[in-house]
This record gives structure tokens, C-alpha cells and sequence, in this order.
């Protein structure tokens, strides 16, 4: 059992922990799929690109805590579609993740309502994110929150000659 958990926004000394978590959300999703094999340099890159959200003022970068550890964090961006659109402005949910021992137990669910209600506050009231499809727990994580498929996000890889 876990003690109370909190979803708050970090300062710079809580981002090499938070890069251990997407360490571990990255290597889980290259398991599924090697396409997302992380790089050489891919947590320092990662760290400084969170450093970078810490004073984005169209950004939330939110963790979750419990027993003074960070278990979970979550980013997320204002941002806005081409003019040609009447739906201007949502949120991209880049990243949510929740190490491993600590899924299912409502964590995720706080950091969406943390971040629901951040977009409302910014008059925001469309969220969007993509989620790999042989991540089939996220799948349904995110379908549960009530997101639903509306485009379909293709790759190919060009043989090398």
C-alpha cells in the first residue's frame, strides 16, 4: 500500500527523477516496439527539454509524489491548429507516465484531472495526444478517460539502398 499520493509541479531538482521515470516508460514502449529505442544521449537531451518547460509559461509539467519520491509526471502544452481550422486551441498531452509498481492505482487518473482542469483555467477544452498502439494498457487507459481515435498516425521505413 502507498501513502498519499500528490500531484505538484516540480522545481529543477526534481527533474533526474522525473527523467528516471521516462527511462523506464521509454524502455517499456521499445519492448513493445524498437522504433522507440532511446538514444545515446537521450536523458540529458530529455533533461534539458524539461528544464525548458520549468519557464514555458504554455506549459504544464506536473509529477506525482509519494513517500518524497516521484513516481509518476505528466507534460502537457498549450498550442494551436493552423487558421484554417474553427477548432483553434487544445492541449497536447505529450507524456503521462506512472512507473511500473505504481499503475493502476488512481495516479494517472489525478494527473488527467490536474490537467483538465489547467486546460479549463486556460479556456482550453480540447486534449490530444497519441499513444502507441501495441501500448495496449495505455490504450485503454486513455479510452476509459473518454478519448476516442480520430486520425491514424502511419510510418514506413525506406530500405536502405
Amino acid at each position: 500500500m502507498i501513502d498519499e499520493v500528490t500531484i505538484e509541479v516540480p522545481d529543477a531538482s526534481d527533474l533526474p527523477l522525473i527523467v528516471k521515470v521516462w527511462e523506464e516508460f521509454m524502455d517499456y514502449h521499445a519492448d513493445l516496439d524498437n522504433y522507440f529505442t532511446r538514444s545515446v544521449d537521450a536523458s540529458r537531451n530529455f533533461h534539458q527539454f524539461l528544464n525548458s518547460l520549468l519557464t514555458d509559461e504554455k506549459a504544464l509539467l506536473i509529477v506525482a509524489k509519494t513517500n518524497n519520491t516521484i513516481v509518476g509526471y505528466s507534460i502537457a502544452k498549450l498550442a494551436e491548429l493552423p487558421p484554417v481550422f474553427e477548432l483553434k486551441r487544445y492541449v497536447h498531452l505529450y507524456d503521462m507516465a506512472v512507473s511500473m509498481p505504481y499503475r493502476r492505482m488512481g495516479i494517472g487518473s489525478m494527473m488527467m484531472e490536474n490537467i483538465e482542469q489547467w486546460a479549463a483555467e486556460n479556456g482550453v477544452y480540447h486534449i490530444q495526444l497519441q499513444v502507441s498502439v501495441m501500448n495496449k494498457a495505455g490504450c485503454s487507459f486513455w479510452k476509459k478517460k473518454g478519448f476516442t481515435e480520430y486520425l491514424l498516425q502511419m510510418r514506413k521505413t525506406v530500405e536502405e539502398e
